[in-house]
């Protein structure tokens, strides 16, 4: 009688299994290093509340299912991976305060304003639209 899938899922992973720990650990630990390395382009969608399930239910089920050690790697690289994300201040982030300037433009005098300056550091164009 012939061995089901699953029986030989479970061999094939006994047999394999401090590799395949190994292989997991080399990974995880790459991505764990290389984490800022990552496009914003992907780093945007981490604010998403369904990506984060993911991440915590990835990280349940490999706890349940591999060890707590993977578990611990991967909750890291998911910390990581969330606090390079551009967040909700995502326009600040290239904005800078530049110092007050000693003379003061005329209306400014009048008018008592004492604005303080930003200037960042790429500008961001459209075209116009006609109608």
């Amino acid at each position: 009688m012939t061995a089901s899938l699953k029986t030989q899922f479970v061999e094939l992973y006994k047999k394999f299994e401090s590799p395949i720990h190994i292989v997991l650990y080399g990974v995880l630990c790459i991505f764990i290093i290389f984490v800022s390395y990552i496009p914003k382009t992907y780093t945007k969608f981490s604010s998403n509340i369904f990506l984060r399930a993911f991440f915590f239910a990835a990280i349940v089920l490999v706890n349940n299912y591999v060890t707590y050690i993977h578990a611990l790697l991967l909750a890291l690289f998911v910390v990581l991976f969330l606090s390079f994300s551009p967040g909700f201040l995502e326009s600040f982030e290239d904005l800078r305060i530049i110092a007050k300037k000693e003379y003061r433009w005329y209306d400014e005098q009048v008018l008592g304003e004492d604005p303080e300056l930003m200037e960042t550091e790429k500008v961001q164009t459209q075209a116009i639209g006609s109608s």
